[in-house]
């Protein structure tokens, strides 16, 4: 395997990307300190996608949502200028709002409204990004185990700090918009409330428009989504290896992201796939190559070795090893702590995506007896 030791200095086009993209920009991550730890929060997604489908259907999910006439009006359609339309309804709610401001925070049809338009536009960004998004009732420590910070511009953090309340108590952030392959996450209610019952003066154009900036904070999306992948091909291999069976290569690539190809490892097929991984034919986003191996370090460790290429504007490759111990006589089979051996990011930078690659890991249900937490180091 000695040519994918090498070949990462023969990539045409590989540049060494300095620091976070966006690291000097107007945010600040709102540490785990400031958080509450509630282990009550609940996953929302199916909650979210019956709002958006009551609404794309014409209707309307239990309860109602005030403004029902005005938001039909709109044609929230996902396309860019129906953030134009957007902005013209919240205008008029807000003008609407000026005589009876409790009665989007104080009713369920009034946070029903702000529910689905807080929804609306996390959707917009995850199908503008590609990439994945989960849904939150709530501030608490799924951002810890995620590694995805909440992110607050400057010019509204100073706010929500001399406000007096606490973050996790604001009624904003009772829906948060994670993606966790990004390590970036969001509450877009703090914007539509900001616009309809505060001094918030970003156009919803505007506030799309920093959303889809947000997203590719650490980098493009694509990175997030090529270490999620990286992570399940790891797993999927670590679950063969702990049974003892044998190992053939991998190979997976964004066209089929959920189908892997063996490989045998012969030199024919090993230049192919080093051929398939600098030329990109059939232009893929990301591609993946993953198979057993002793590690060159002096230990003689067997590693699941995983290389990830991302193509784009900004490419970057990596490569991961996974070391264990195989099960021989009384010793038990290990996975070992994983190692950067080959990164075009700084270290780190790669860290933000430590996330990504354990959703990755944690997504695959191994098929036989132990998981990977159980016998991990």
């Amino acid at each position: 395997m000695n040519k994918f030791f090498n070949l990462i200095k023969g990539l045409p086009g590989l540049r060494h990307v300095e620091g976070r993209a966006g690291s000097h920009s107007p945010v600040d991550p709102v540490s785990e300190s400031n958080l509450s730890m509630n282990e009550t929060v609940q996953n929302i997604n199916a909650t979210v996608q019956k709002f958006l489908d009551a609404y794309a259907q014409g209707g309307e999910v239990e309860g109602g949502w005030l403004y029902a006439a005005e938001l039909r009006q709109a044609q929230l359609d996902f396309s860019d200028e129906s953030f134009e339309r957007l902005e013209t309804l919240m205008v008029d709610v807000k003008a609407h709002l000026q005589s009876s401001p409790a009665a989007v925070l104080e009713t369920p049809q009034g946070q029903n409204f702000l529910d689905l338009i807080g929804y609306y536009i996390g959707e917009y960004v995850r199908r503008k990004t590609g990439a994945d998004v989960e849904w939150y009732d709530g501030v608490g420590e799924w951002c810890s185990w995620a590694g995805a910070r909440l992110v607050i511009p400057d010019e509204r953090l100073s706010d929500v700090r001399s406000s007096g309340v606490e973050i996790s108590d604001a009624s904003w952030s009772r829906r948060i918009c994670s993606l966790p392959d990004q390590g970036i996450s969001f509450a877009p209610l703090l914007w539509v409330e900001g616009r309809l019952l505060g001094s918030e003066e970003w156009s919803a154009t505007e506030n799309r428009n920093y959303l889809i900036w947000l997203a590719s904070l650490c980098g493009p999306s694509v990175w997030g989504i090529g270490m999620n992948a990286l992570g399940r091909t790891a797993s999927w291999q670590m679950m063969f290896a702990a049974e003892g069976s044998n190992l053939p290569a991998l190979f997976l690539s964004s066209h089929e992201p959920a189908s892997w190809h063996q490989l045998m490892p012969t030199e024919d097929v090993l230049d192919e796939v080093a051929k398939r991984l600098e030329e990109n034919p059939e232009g893929a986003a990301w591609q993946i190559f993953s198979y057993d191996s002793i590690m060159d370090d002096g230990t003689k460790r067997n590693a699941i070795t995983v290389w990830l290429f991302t193509y784009g504007d900004l490419p970057i490759r990596v490569q991961l090893a996974f070391p264990y111990t195989p099960a021989e006589g009384l010793r038990p089979f290990r996975i070992l702590p994983p190692e950067c051996l080959t990164s075009s990011l700084e270290l780190s930078d790669l860290t933000v995506f430590t996330g990504a690659v354990e959703r990755g890991i944690q997504s695959v249900k191994w098929a036989f007896g132990k998981t990977w937490n159980e016998l991990k180091e």
